[in-house]
């Protein structure tokens, strides 16, 4: 199957077969959504190889290049969120590496599932202090606020961005979801935010269902 195929090429950092797939998946008849669903499933098995000490840091790179040009690909699919009216859109979701991070594979799968699920994302990019997030949060009113970090610092630029929000009373206008860290409920308590995944398809679920609430379905 196209699926398996695509799977074993991204664990295997195999860029032109997987580009040759995606291609033979858009011809027949796949969407975007299915096919990134499907690189998605490599990336998940390169952090498990990663994790085994199987695979090493270069290898995490490259696996970021190989889903990089799968993006490429796909250079409408930004486009998806911003396209869609305000009735059609799941939501809007504000995202950002945090300060002093500069890890931004887990923050583009996430961007990219997201953007499937036809949400509005605005992307920050890497390196964003507490005041940026502030401000943004102020400018555009999002639904969920998403911070990605993954060193032990992205901690302390979490918990001073949510304070931020707590100082100034717009703490619940939204929804806060921490990616890349490995944190205990007390942490995560500590931060202020309210779930925590290293699973980019574990946080949009949790989307959805804050979604689902607020629109009281």
């Amino acid at each position: 199957m196209i699926k398996d195929e695509i799977v074993e090429a991204v664990r295997n950092l195999d860029e032109d077969l997987v580009l040759n797939l995606v291609s033979q998946a858009v011809a027949d008849g796949l969407t975007r959504k299915e096919i990134i669903r499907y690189v998605i499933l490599g990336m998940n098995e390169i952090g498990i190889l990663y994790e085994s000490l199987d695979y090493y840091i270069a290898d995490l790179i490259m696996a970021g290049c190989v889903f990089k040009s799968v993006l490429n690909f796909f250079d409408d699919l930004k486009q998806t969120g911003s396209s869609l009216t305000a009735t059609e859109r799941t939501g809007r979701i504000l995202i950002g590496t945090v300060e002093n991070d500069i890890h931004d594979i887990g923050k583009s799968i996430f961007t990219n599932l997201a953007l499937t699920e036809g949400y509005e994302v605005i992307d920050l990019g890497v390196d964003v202090k507490p005041d940026r997030f502030f401000e943004e949060a102020l400018t555009t009113k999002p639904d969920i606020l998403a911070m990605s970090g993954i060193i032990s610092n992205a901690i302390k630029s979490m918990t001073e961005t949510v304070n931020l929000f707590k100082k100034n009373f717009i703490r619940n206008d939204f929804k806060i979801i921490i990616g890349g860290l490995s944190l205990s409920d007390d942490l995560l308590n500590y931060i202020g935010a309210d779930f925590a995944t290293k699973s980019a398809e574990t946080g949009i679920t949790k989307c959805n269902e804050w979604m689902r609430e607020k629109n009281g379905q």
